[in-house]
């Protein structure tokens, strides 16, 4: 399968990302025209391996004569609501968690913003890696704080902890039962060289 980087040749399927949503685009034999199916679905490794799956049973159709121009066969799988079951029953990590909720915020917020966003999904990639998101309570949560003392002032922080609880409340949305580990709870300055506290307090 080409890179999403890489022209897509005539029967090969590319799987890219426009503005944080994932599509597919190819070209068929004996024509230029490049043919587009928007996925809609946010750039994220379980939404991708999925794009994947499709683009490859697209190639496969296009070799063996059974592809179907009006791509309604192919359209077909791509219902959003399929796709978060899958993410919800295999288990969403943290990782892809905040890069739908970025997507998810991409079109309301200024560039800056974003890009404040994806400076912070860096540091959950660098701390979680693939952690699942029901596998990361309070304690996790204070050591990621810990682990943010390192590179970021306590006011930044803050913000971080501030948009980390606005995530999991969008993902509360979706699911009652998740948890928001980062609502109810504050950090606050220590002594006169302001160090961070690195306890949580739990709000009334």
């Amino acid at each position: 399968m080409a890179n999403r980087n890489q022209r897509a040749q005539k029967g090969t399927v590319s799987v890219l990302s426009q503005k944080g949503l994932l599509r597919l685009r190819w070209r068929l034999d004996g024509t230029d025209k490049r043919t587009l199916l928007y996925l809609r679905w946010p750039d994220t490794r379980s939404n991708r391996k999925k794009a994947e799956l499709l683009a490859k049973q697209i190639e496969i159709d296009l070799a063996e004569n059974t592809y179907d121009p009006t791509l309604e066969k192919y359209k077909a799988q791509v219902r959003p609501a399929d796709v978060d079951e899958q993410i919800r029953a295999q288990g969403e990590s943290v990782v892809d968690l905040f890069q739908r909720f970025i997507a998810y915020k991409a079109k309301d917020v200024d560039t800056r913003t974003v890009e404040k966003y994806r400076a912070l999904g860096t540091r959950l990639q660098q701390f979680f890696k693939d952690q699942r998101v029901d596998f990361v309570g309070l304690e996790k949560a204070k050591a990621f704080v810990e682990y943010l003392r390192d590179y970021q002032k306590p006011r930044t922080i803050r913000d971080r902890l501030a948009t980390l609880s606005e995530c999991w409340e969008w993902a509360r949305q979706d699911d009652e039962q998740f948890t928001n580990i980062w609502i109810g709870r504050m950090i606050t300055r220590g002594n006169k060289e302001k160090r961070l506290n690195s306890c949580f307090e739990e709000l009334e």
